[in-house]
C-alpha cells in the first residue's frame, strides 16, 4: 500500500502544473527567438494615459498582459541619470562604463554573441527626424551585424529604402531608411513599419533577435506634447499586443521590453482636472527623469527579469544556464 502511495505521489508531483503571474508558464526554455523593445521615456505608471480612457476598467492594456516584472537601475559608473542613448547601449552591451561618447561602440553588443551562435539580428529604430544627431565612425563596426531600418530622412544619396507594403527581401548588414519619411515628417506608422519588417526578416529564421528602440515617446513628453505621447503610446500597445501573440504561439520566444531615462508625469489630482487633460491637455506635466526603470518580459525565459538589478544585468539575464545554450556569456565584465 505504501509503495502505491509512493507511486501515485510521484505522478502527481510529475503532473504538477507550474505558472508565473498566474498564468501557466513553462521554466527555463531556451529562447531561440527573441524581441527585445527598449522605449525611451517609458515608466509603468505611464499606462495610465491609455487605461483610464478606457470605459471598463476590467479592460487590460498589453502592458498588464506580461507575465513577469522588475524594475533596473538608470545609473552608470558616470552618471545617475545617464541619457537614453547611455542606456540603451548599457543594455545591450552588458557594461556599465558607458560615458554617452563615441568610445561606447567600441564595446560587443548582444548581435555580436548572437552572430557566432547562428543567430540573426535586426534593428529597428525611431529617430527625430528634424534635428541633428551627432554620428560616429565606430556605430558603422557596432551595427555591422544586423539589418536595421530607421524612421529617419536619407542621409545620403545611395541610401537604402523600406516601404512597409512593398515586399521585398532584406540584405544583412544593411541600413535602410523609411521612405514615408523624405520630406522629414514621416507618414507610415511605427506599428505598421514594426510589424511588415519583423514578417519578412522573421519568415525563414528559425534563431533570432528583433530589437526596436523608440525615443519618439521621449521627446514627446520632454516637450510636455501629452496628446503626441498618448498616440506613441497607443501604438506601442499596439504593436505589443500583436508581438504577445505571437511570443504566445511559440515557446521559445521570448518578448521583453525594457525602459531608459524614465520620466516622472505630474498627473491631475481630481476628476475635474482629468477631464480637462483629456480635453485640453492641462493639469499634466513631465518632470524630471526617474533613478529607475521597468521592465516586463513574458514568454521563454520571462521568469529571469523579476526583481531590481541594474540595467548592464539585462544581457546575462536573457541567457542564464548559458551553458545548457552553448552560449557563454557570464566572462562578460560590466565594469571594464
Amino acid at each position: 500500500m505504501l509503495k502505491l502511495l509512493s507511486i501515485i505521489f510521484l505522478f502527481a508531483s510529475c503532473a504538477q502544473v507550474t505558472s508565473l503571474n498566474l498564468t501557466k508558464h513553462q521554466f527555463g526554455v531556451q529562447p531561440r527567438k527573441i524581441i527585445w523593445v527598449q522605449i525611451a521615456g517609458f515608466s509603468r505608471e505611464h499606462v495610465a494615459l491609455l487605461k483610464y480612457d478606457y470605459r471598463k476598467s476590467s479592460i487590460q492594456t498589453s502592458f498588464e498582459k506580461f507575465l513577469c516584472y522588475g524594475s533596473t537601475w538608470e545609473y552608470n559608473l558616470y552618471d545617475i541619470r545617464p541619457s537614453y542613448k547611455s542606456s540603451f547601449n548599457s543594455q545591450v552591451t552588458g557594461k556599465s562604463n558607458i560615458k554617452n561618447s563615441c568610445s561606447d561602440y567600441e564595446e560587443k553588443p548582444i548581435w555580436d554573441y548572437l552572430s557566432e551562435q547562428g543567430y540573426k539580428t535586426a534593428l529597428f529604430q525611431t529617430q527625430a527626424a528634424k534635428t541633428q544627431v551627432k554620428t560616429c565612425s565606430e556605430e558603422n563596426e557596432f551595427y555591422k551585424n544586423l539589418t536595421r531600418w530607421k524612421m529617419d530622412r536619407k542621409k545620403a544619396d545611395d541610401t537604402n529604402y523600406f516601404h512597409f507594403e512593398k515586399d521585398e527581401r532584406y540584405k544583412d548588414s544593411t541600413l535602410y531608411y523609411d521612405k514615408s519619411c523624405l520630406t522629414g515628417k514621416c507618414f507610415n506608422s511605427v506599428s505598421k513599419n514594426v510589424v511588415a519588417t519583423f514578417e519578412r526578416f522573421t519568415k525563414n529564421s528559425s534563431r533570432y533577435l528583433y530589437l526596436i528602440q523608440d525615443d519618439s515617446y521621449l521627446r514627446a513628453l520632454k516637450s510636455n506634447n501629452f496628446v503626441r505621447a498618448k498616440k506613441i503610446l497607443k501604438e506601442i500597445d499596439q504593436t505589443l499586443r500583436y508581438l504577445q501573440k505571437y511570443t504566445s504561439e511559440r515557446k521559445d520566444t521570448l518578448l521583453l521590453v525594457s525602459g531608459a531615462k524614465a520620466y516622472d508625469i505630474d498627473f491631475p489630482k481630481q476628476g475635474e482636472q482629468w477631464e480637462k487633460y483629456i480635453t485640453k491637455g492641462e493639469f499634466i506635466k513631465a518632470k524630471e527623469s526617474e533613478l529607475v526603470s521597468d521592465i516586463m518580459a513574458t514568454g521563454a525565459r520571462s521568469e529571469n527579469f523579476c526583481g531590481m538589478y541594474n540595467q548592464s544585468e539585462i544581457l546575462n539575464r536573457i541567457f542564464s544556464g548559458a551553458k545548457q545554450q552553448g552560449l557563454k556569456l557570464e566572462f562578460i565584465n560590466p565594469f571594464n
